[in-house]
């Protein structure tokens, strides 16, 4: 598949002074929970906004807000695991050819895998979609900030013991994401760092797929 990014999309962090908008991580989650409505991301930004300027407070407000970007990880993260395995395998294992609808089988195979690992052991199963429509639906809502859930993705798993994400690796992560994935999606139209802004070094780490990965490529390709 051949990436369409047509025109790029900037995320509006930068003053018209070129400087970096203060409310950056505002700003990015707001683009991330909502791509591709632009109503709902400028008045989600604003409220973002105004609690920083009245200091976070503990308010039904700020608890919405949280509340909402929990929602938002379940379908983002999905989308990042699509986006990520395609980059993947492309990157390792070319010859499996893994595109958007042979990741989506797999990430929903290991979902089904982590729910049956959960009923054994008796825990709560919550958060896992357990339909290929679910998948799907997650990736058209998301697909068009995966690579900004697929960066917050990669952080929290390279520091899972430290609080907090640095937003400006982040969208260095991102940039890598979307420059290895371009060629690999269609129709797709992400949301870009502004090339005027530096941003710092971050090493994307594509890791080779385990075995269990590529015996589940292989199975999709059984089936087809």
């Amino acid at each position: 598949m051949l990436g369409q990014l047509g025109a790029m999309r900037e995320l509006p962090i930068l003053k018209p002074d070129g400087s970096l908008d203060d409310n950056l991580v505002g700003i990015v989650q707001s683009h991330m929970i909502y791509p591709n409505d632009l109503g709902s991301t400028e008045e989600d930004i604003f409220v973002h906004r105004y609690r920083r300027l009245t200091g976070y407070r503990d308010t039904e407000l700020g608890r919405y807000l949280e509340e909402q970007w929990q929602k938002a990880k379940l379908g983002g993260m999905q989308a990042a695991s699509i986006l990520y395995t395609i980059v993947q395998f492309s990157t390792h294992r070319p010859d499996l050819d893994v595109g958007v609808r042979k990741s989506q089988f797999m990430v929903q195979d290991e979902l089904e895998h982590q729910y049956r690992d959960a009923r054994k052991e008796k825990k709560s199963p919550r958060n896992l979609a357990r339909s290929e429509r679910t998948v799907d639906k997650f990736w058209l809502e998301y697909k068009d900030s995966a690579h900004l859930w697929a960066a917050l993705m990669l952080l929290m798993n390279e520091n899972s013991n430290r609080p907090g994400v640095d937003f400006r690796l982040l969208l260095s992560l991102s940039e890598q994401m979307v420059r290895l994935a371009e060629p690999l999606v269609s129709d797709w139209k992400p949301w870009r760092v502004p090339g005027a802004l530096h941003l710092p070094n971050a090493k994307l780490n594509i890791f080779k797929p385990d075995d269990d990965d590529v015996a589940r490529a292989m199975r999709y390709r059984a089936q087809r």
